[in-house]
């Protein structure tokens, strides 16, 4: 697990949480890269593992 892209996955979140409340009008990005970096790190999961299994 890499700490860093949990704590940005947190802020793709608050993006997301503020686009419905309107406080962000480009909270769409936060739902992009939200999506982006789960995918990376469910991703390096999967792959960890494989390894271990292996």
């Amino acid at each position: 697990m890499i700490p860093g892209l949990d704590g940005l996955r947190a802020i793709a979140f608050l993006f997301v949480l503020g686009v419905h409340t309107d406080y962000f009008l480009f909270g769409w990005t936060g739902v992009l890269l939200f999506f982006v970096l789960s995918g990376f790190l469910i991703t390096d999961i999967l792959l960890r593992m494989k390894e271990t299994l292996a």
